[in-house]
């Protein structure tokens, strides 16, 4: 699909496209994605730009801070180790990682208004002041935002629906297999030690986007084997080994059979009341000089 020049997208879809190349080729979560900011805060930076003697860019380093897999941290302050993307022509400006970063970054700095050193994924428009949206100024996106961009992304790339925004992770390591990193490098860069996990969920093959649809399965017939002793005389045994046979209604392989009513028995009468208490005390005893006064 032919991308259009960078410098010319708008804000919103600059931020997608960022987004978009962020969790595939860094094959991250979207979690992940809010704890870059761009610049130096107190604690350290999250994003480094490389550049040559000519000032030409040739890459960018990256860095989470305090993401969901903690026991991957490089140091003791939070940050897990670098990761340095290089622009080396694996893919075309259009679509490489540290070039549509570094666009982003330059379009984040023209906007300003920002309550803080600005997070990479900053909002579309301005907070309103409720909850954590400072009023008048721009705020970090959140993971559950940055997951339905994606998701948003994927529908209008043509992706079918069933696919999740979290889909993006698996395809990503399958693009890296692709280009012969090997399971263990994919595993490193998803920050996973459990290779049961890693096959089990994120191992996949990259397929033509003809194949990504997932057809339903249709109830229509039933594969039997008709030389099987078990079904001489069934119903089902009609037709050749291997054919697929309608399934005849549910009661002729099993009838129903309506059972009788439970038999009902008669309610039993309620137990009586019990007498009433004669009550005692000091206002009982003023109570009943009335009633006797009331009676002559």
């Amino acid at each position: 699909m032919e991308q259009p020049p960078t410098a010319e997208l708008s804000y919103s879809s600059l931020l997608d496209k960022a987004l978009s190349l962020s969790r595939i080729q860094m094959c991250c979560r979207s979690s992940d994605l809010q704890t870059l900011w761009f610049g130096e805060r107190q604690n350290g930076k999250t994003l480094e730009f490389l550049f040559d003697g000519d000032s030409v860019l040739t890459g960018v380093k990256i860095r989470y801070f305090n993401p969901k897999t903690g026991r991957y941290l490089a140091f003791s302050s939070g940050f897990t180790a670098w990761e340095t993307f290089l622009v080396n022509g694996d893919y075309p400006p259009e679509l490489d990682l540290a070039t549509v970063l570094y666009a982003l970054h330059q379009r984040v700095v023209l906007r300003g208004d920002t309550a803080e050193t600005p997070s990479v994924f900053l909002s579309v428009r301005k907070g309103d002041g409720l909850r954590d949206r400072p009023k008048g100024l721009y705020h970090a996106l959140k993971a559950d935002t940055l997951a339905s961009r994606m998701k948003s992304v994927m529908l209008k790339s043509g992706v079918p629906a069933d696919f999740k925004a979290h889909s993006a992770r698996a395809a990503g390591g399958a693009l890296l297999k692709t280009k012969g990193f090997s399971d263990d490098a994919i595993m490193d860069r998803m920050r996973l030690r459990s290779k049961y996990i890693y096959k089990k969920h994120y191992k996949r093959t990259a397929r033509p986007v003809a194949e990504y649809a997932h057809p339903r399965a249709e109830p229509a017939g039933l594969q039997l084997d008709a030389s099987d002793p078990s079904l001489a005389g069934s119903p089902l045994a009609a037709g050749s080994a291997g054919d697929y046979m309608p399934l005849p209604p549910v009661t002729a392989l099993c009838p129903v059979v309506h059972s009788p009513p439970p038999a009902t028995s008669p309610t039993p009468p309620a137990p009586p009341s019990p007498p009433a208490v004669r009550r005692s005390g000091r206002r009982a005893r003023a109570s009943e000089s009335r009633t006797a006064l009331a009676a002559t």
